[in-house]
């Protein structure tokens, strides 16, 4: 049977109640199983075994799942498994039922007996003596009545717990499959009959005549009504007079076995078959989900809901999965889509329909359903891009070129020729009824007769995404070079003189109350106008990404940000007053991302296209374009998760050994146990991988701190002082809700004895002693050995003087001992990482002065290990030493030569005119092909070596955007590049107008070299 507990009719309001409060977080009737989120985990997760016969969740929130190779208990990160090779008191593997009791205890059936779990302790729940002539049963299932009563059933028959030992029910001697209390009374099921046990007094109901020869597998009390799931189908027993009838005549169910059963808190009735899962409500079949559904669970054998809402499926032969509503609903390739790249979607008028144009043609999106509109071969190009529908027409954008659409037919546009090859980003009709066209090749004014190109004053060539008609009726447009206004019949350029770049790629743009203007930017954050200045929002001050395509406020003014990493949301009253200076956060939350790897995002993929008509509002509901279809959002259950976790300090490790706290929060260690670590968990299933952690140590440590992963549920210290501490954990769910009060456990580590207070005590009485009588005795010596004295310092201050010489000078020796590298006797990178951020101020006043960059240059030895296989690595080191004399004495005194690592070398040139940097390497390189490097001495060999370089700052204008750590990448990247092309020679790379001018410049020459260099996104430059 499903694990429960008993169902007790005074509990109806209270139920009533708590399922009210919190419907928005069960799992909602009318949602499609497949729109549900599902995770899943099986034995690649730490699941002993695949098949799990029952999950249970105990009053501390851990998980306990049965598997037929033990007793696994779970905190959403980490399984635990319990056996009976490492828990004595665990009577079997084979784990067939688990109840979490009303007293906190985990009862567990298995194949060779019951057993119970109590505050950290298994044990071994005996028989009574004289109850059956098996030494041990074979328990199948647990219920437990009101009043606290354990029951289970048994191939032996029907046994309960009294005085600690299971006492059996003599008038049931057949094997039991199933049993459930309902209230006080029992129900247990053998071959072809129901058996009521209450009050004492057993009596028999039969099955129907069709299911004389059933066994019940699992049974649950639904909507006033016992079910149970037979091998032949499925069966209810209602009234006062236990009536049982068959379920679903008129359904798949009928006849059909049934291995599971299981309700939520929202009204469902979740039945599992082995063909599919069913959903039942309101007695009636709304759902099947069989291996055709992308959230399908096969072979379902045990259903949970946790206190989270999540509903928990164990599988025969696939572990575990959890699924939950979930923030979205997808409408792609399984509601009829043919194309499932989505790229532009739009409310058609007076319907709820949706436009919906993907990379293959146009569709029509409604009750649920597309209808292909327009195939590939009807458009000017397959991908649609974007929309305006009229009341006479559909204004259809692609990526290359213009047309119109109405009523089952393509019309026809005046200036298709011009229009053939550009891609139309946006298509707006003004309230003067201008239609203005956005595009790959700037802003076009559409009329019948001709077609208006509107240029910038700098006639500049400018892609345009966005065109907006703003509340006082001017058109601004945003493109790759910032934003612009139409004025006349020219383009204006909007904040020059107030802090808006012209090198920002603008994708959306909207005015909010106050007159506050949001600019949204491919990937450089947000720009906002408060009305003076465009202040700019990035990651830094809150934004979860700083890329964007769409900005949308929905009824309850939250303005919604969507881009290719995800979507996120923020109060619109949150981020004026950022703005206005009125708070210092944003209040964003990241409600969807493309990764799942965003605090308290839900993986999803979400969204597609900058432009005009890339989502919008519909009533309650935001719509966006994505790569697997079309994703819609009610605003108005937005409810993110309300319920904080538990957390538990889990084990302490002392002596190298673990000890498992369980109820224990408090400790005394020994003196010699210094070395700590605790391993913790918080107990939030809804997405566990955004659970957030902060800890101290009162007595070590007072502020909290953040761990370095979230991934990570440990901390370590080493070697604490003697004393009194309090290890405290708190954590947050997935929606940032904190824990109210922190988890501790106090413990003391005991002194030694000589950190003891006596001990100092007696110390000091001791040292005081000796000092008197000391000073005693030296008064009396003193004038005898006045000159025997005065002697004894003189010499003793010259060996003090002397010992003191030699000191300075092993420390000094030292000092440069761990700065140089002993084999090559240059610097070693701890000497760059102490310098050369003491030098980077001067440095920088010195390239804004003169505009003369410093030189980065990493230096790698061409088949060096040929060199070590060949010759020996003594042969090798002979090179090494060699070739950082030939460095030594080709740079100034000023510069820095470090190696970097085996035979890699980095030479920091102080600022020089850029062009030099070519000539040095150059001659650095030639120097070295040059010379005769001796491997003996008898032998000599020709070495080459192969150099990448780079200037730093790497950008002019932006100087700070790159540290030196990543110049030192970009000459890594060059050095890479001669690798590849021959070695013996040098590359450096360039900026061009075109280079992304933050960190993404990295990611493009370590990804995409060849095609950056292709479209002059970076310029090369080698020998």
């Amino acid at each position: 049977m499903n694990p429960a507990r008993p169902v007790q009719p005074q509990l109806s309001l209270l139920l009533i109640i708590c399922c009210f409060s919190l419907q928005l977080f069960a799992l909602e009737p009318n949602k499609k199983f497949e729109q549900y989120v599902l995770d899943t985990w099986s034995i690649e997760q730490g699941l002993p075994q695949i098949t799990v016969n029952a999950i249970v969740q105990g009053h501390d929130h851990y998980l306990w799942v049965a598997t037929q190779a033990g007793l696994a208990r779970f905190d959403g990160v980490q399984f635990v498994t319990f056996s009976t090779d490492n828990t004595p008191g665990l009577v079997g593997n084979f784990v067939l039922d688990l109840h979490a009791g009303q007293d906190g205890k985990i009862w567990i059936a298995t194949y060779k007996g019951l057993s119970v779990y109590d505050s950290g302790i298994f044990k071994s729940i005996q028989l009574a003596p004289a109850q059956t002539s098996s030494e041990q049963l074979n328990v199948n299932t647990i219920a437990e009545t009101a009043n606290g009563e354990i029951w289970v059933s048994a191939s032996e028959g029907v046994f309960y717990i009294k005085q600690g030992q299971l006492h059996k029910v003599e008038q049931i001697n057949a094997a039991t499959q199933d049993i459930i209390a309902i209230e006080n009374t029992v129900y247990a099921s053998t071959q072809g009959n129901l058996w009521q046990i209450k009050e004492g007094q057993v009596r028999t109901i039969k099955f129907p005549e069709f299911f004389s020869d059933a066994t019940v597998n699992q049974s649950e009390f639904y909507q006033n009504r016992l079910w149970l799931g037979t091998n032949k189908g499925l069966l209810t027993v209602s009234g006062q007079r236990n009536n049982i009838m068959e379920f679903g005549s008129q359904s798949e169910l009928f006849h059909y076995p049934v291995d599971a059963l299981g309700k939520d808190s929202d009204g469902n009735l979740w039945v599992g078959t082995i063909k599919g899962l069913f959903r039942i409500y309101d007695n009636e079949v709304k759902e099947f989900v069989d291996e055709s559904n992308r959230n399908y669970v096969i072979q379902v054998q045990t259903i949970l809901e946790d206190h989270e809402k999540n509903l928990w499926f164990g599988s025969y032969i696939d572990g575990i999965a959890r699924i939950w509503n979930g923030r979205t609903t997808r409408y792609s390739e399984s509601h009829g889509l043919e194309e499932k790249l989505v790229w532009t979607v739009l409310p058609k008028l007076n319907s709820k329909a949706v436009w919906t144009g993907t990379n293959r043609g146009l569709s029509l999106l409604k009750d649920q359903k597309f209808t292909e509109v327009l195939k590939p071969e009807q458009l000017p190009h397959p991908t649609v891009y974007t929309l305006l529908e009229e009341p006479e027409q559909l204004w259809i954008g692609t990526r290359k070129g213009l047309t119109r659409y109405n009523d089952g037919k393509v019309l026809p546009v005046a200036h298709a020729d011009e229009l053939a090859s550009i891609q139309i980003s946006s298509i707006v009709r003004d309230s003067k009824q201008r239609l203005w066209l956005g595009t790959s090749e700037g802003l076009y004014r559409y009329t019948e007769n001709e077609l208006i190109k509107y240029k910038t004053q700098d006639n500049e060539a400018i892609l345009v995404r966005p065109v907006v008609e703003m509340p006082n009726g001017e058109i601004w447009i945003g493109t790759q070079k910032g934003i612009y206004r139409v004025v006349g019949e020219e383009l204006e350029r909007i904040g020059a003189k107030n802090n808006l770049p012209n090198s920002i790629d603008v994708t959306s743009i909207i005015q909010l109350e106050e007159d506050i203007i949001v600019a949204a930017t491919l990937s450089q954050g947000l720009y906002v106008y408060d009305g003076k200045v465009w202040r700019h929002i990035t990651e830094d001050d809150g934004l979860p990404v700083n890329e964007s395509f769409t900005l949308i406020v929905d009824p309850q003014s939250q303005l919604w940000i969507s881009g290719f990493k995800g979507l996120f949301k923020m109060p619109v009253s949150r981020l004026i007053d950022f703005v206005k200076g009125r708070d210092t956060e944003l209040g964003a939350f990241m409600y969807l991302s493309e990764s799942g790897g965003i605090v308290g995002s839900q993986k999803a993929f979400c969204c597609n296209g900058a432009g005009n008509a890339k989502g919008f509002l519909q009533g309650e509901n935001l719509w966006y374009p994505t790569r697997d279809g079309v994703v819609s959002i009610d605003t108005t259950k937005v409810q993110l998760n309300p319920f904080e976790p538990k957390v538990f300090i889990e084990k302490i490790s002392f002596n190298e050994a673990w000890l498992v706290l369980n109820s224990i929060n408090e400790i005394n260690l020994a003196a010699k146990q210094r070395d700590l670590a605790f391993d913790f968990t918080a107990l939030s299933f809804r997405d566990p991988k955004s659970v957030q952690f902060e800890y101290r140590l009162k007595g070590y440590q007072d502020q909290w701190r953040k761990l370095d992963t979230k991934a990570q549920r440990r901390v370590n210290y080493t070697n604490l002082p003697p004393g009194d501490y309090v290890f405290s954990v708190k954590a947050s769910n997935n929606a940032g809700v904190w824990t109210k009060q922190a988890t501790e456990l106090k413990f003391n580590i005991a002194p030694f004895f000589f950190e003891t207070l006596w001990f100092y005590g007696l110390c000091f009485i001791v040292l005081a002693l000796i000092v008197s009588v000391w000073h005693r005795l030296r008064l009396r010596s003193l004038q005898q050995k006045k000159l025997e004295l005065e002697e004894q310092i003189n010499q003793r201050t010259q060996q003090l003087e002397i010992s003191n010489e030699k000191l300075n000078r092993a420390v000094v020796a030292l000092k440069e001992a761990s700065v140089t590298d002993q084999l090559s006797g240059l610097r070693n990178r701890r000497y760059l990482d102490q310098q050369l951020p003491a030098d980077l101020p001067h440095l920088h006043r010195e390239f804004l002065k003169h505009d003369q960059p410093m030189i980065l240059l990493l230096m790698d030895i061409d088949h060096f290990k040929n060199i070590n296989d060949n010759y020996g690595h003594l042969a090798g080191d002979n090179v090494i030493q060699s070739l950082s004399a030939i460095i030594l004495e080709k740079i100034r005194d000023g510069d820095y030569a470090v190696r970097w690592g085996g035979e890699e070398f980095l030479i920091v040139f102080r600022p020089m005119p850029r062009e030099k940097a070519p000539e040095i390497a150059e001659r650095l390189r030639a120097a070295i092909e040059h010379h005769d490097f001796a491997i003996n001495s008898t032998e000599t060999i020709k070495v080459t070596c192969s150099i990448g370089f780079s200037e730093y700052p790497f950008f002019k204008q932006s100087p700070t955007i790159l540290n030196w750590e990543q110049g030192v990448d970009l000459a890594d990247q060059a050095l890479y590049y001669v690798k590849q092309h021959g070695r013996n020679g040098w590359a450096y790379f360039k900026p061009t107008e075109s280079t992304p001018q933050d960190t993404s410049v990295l990611d493009l020459l370590k990804n995409s070299l060849d095609a950056a260099i292709e479209s002059e996104k970076i310029t090369l430059h080698n020998s």
